[in-house]
């Protein structure tokens, strides 16, 4: 099953996620360093991580997914 992450930070959701046996097929965050920082965490962040305010997201970029987190 896939999910998507939004707001997704360092990546803490994915990882949960992940032990479930889920694969992420989109991930989004607004804030650079946070970009950084799951870059460093997942190094196939650029097959999916978008940096962006989740506003000025375009919905047609987004995967079909089974599940949508949100964290904050």
């Amino acid at each position: 099953m896939r999910f998507a992450e939004f707001f997704a930070g360092i990546g803490l959701v994915r990882m949960g996620l992940e032990k479930a046996n889920w694969s992420v097929a989109f991930a989004n965050d607004i804030d650079p360093l946070k970009e950084g920082l799951y870059s460093t965490n997942f190094k196939d962040a650029e097959n999916h991580f978008v940096l962006g305010d989740i506003h000025n997201l375009d919905a047609a970029t987004i995967p079909t997914v089974d599940l949508a987190t949100a964290s904050f």
